[in-house]
């Protein structure tokens, strides 16, 4: 019997464009390797339960945060609508959350609203699972890039 070895490696970067003293940090909870032992898992999706953690930090100003993949090489597009993340808690009782999976793309996607906390300043934190759909065509082997989470005020 012979085995499959697959690894991707991901890096969360911090995407803080932010005015108003507003910002956001992201962390990585658990270990962005992902890895797949057997053809029989690639017909599976992945999914890394709390995976990230997106600390924010809101003043005056509705926050919207939004999530994309940057690829480092232009060969590495093959997760493009494989990788999603996935809303899992936050200890926010005022934020409007896309409960769905949000497939990401070059294209920032919105995952969530938190609106403005009058005049003082609150603090955040959502957490994320990182999924893969299951991988039914070829992936190129070049797939290094980052995850980057971005905050827009309006």
């Amino acid at each position: 019997m012979k085995t499959l070895l697959i690894i991707f490696l991901m890096l969360a970067a911090n995407g803080a464009f932010a005015q108003n003293a507003q910002e956001i940090k992201v962390r990585m909870l658990q270990s962005p390797i992902i890895t797949y032992l057997t053809f029989e898992e690639l017909m599976s999706p992945k999914v890394l339960a709390n995976a990230i953690e997106l600390s924010l930090k809101v003043k005056q100003s509705k926050a919207q945060i939004y999530g994309s993949i940057n690829y480092l090489e232009s060969t590495g597009t093959g997760l493009i609508g494989k990788l999603c993340v996935k809303y899992n808690n936050t200890n926010s009782t005022s934020a409007n959350i896309n409960y769905n999976e949000v497939p990401l793309s070059e294209t920032p996607a919105l995952l969530f609203s938190q609106p403005a906390f009058g005049n003082g300043v609150d603090h955040y934190k959502f957490y994320y699972d990182l999924m893969i759909a299951p991988l039914t065509e070829l992936v190129a082997p070049q797939n290094n890039f980052t995850i980057t989470f971005t905050l827009t005020n309006q």
